[in-house]
């Protein structure tokens, strides 16, 4: 299964949004909240480490700058996105 560009965007942006929330509600200290965000992370995510040799450290670096700056603007997502190699 090859992903176009357009569906990789669409993946990362809502893995994003997942981080987004996994990590804000961790914050809140709420726990359920969170446990649910990171496993719809992890549903989305493993698609890609299904598909792509290099998602490992892709989605890690995605993972580092979220928790440290928060939402991903849309031009950093469609780099992430177009960093997935087959």
């Amino acid at each position: 299964m090859i992903m176009t560009r357009k569906e990789k965007i669409v993946a990362v942006t809502y893995m994003a949004d997942r981080l987004d929330a996994y990590f804000t509600f961790r914050k809140a200290g709420q726990r359920e909240e969170e446990n649910q965000a990171f496993q719809q992370f992890i549903g989305a995510s493993s698609l890609f480490y299904a598909l792509y040799k290099n998602s490992v450290q892709v989605i890690a670096e995605m993972m580092r700058e979220i928790e440290k700056y928060g939402r991903l603007v849309p031009w950093l997502i469609e780099g992430y996105a177009d960093r997935f190699e087959k």
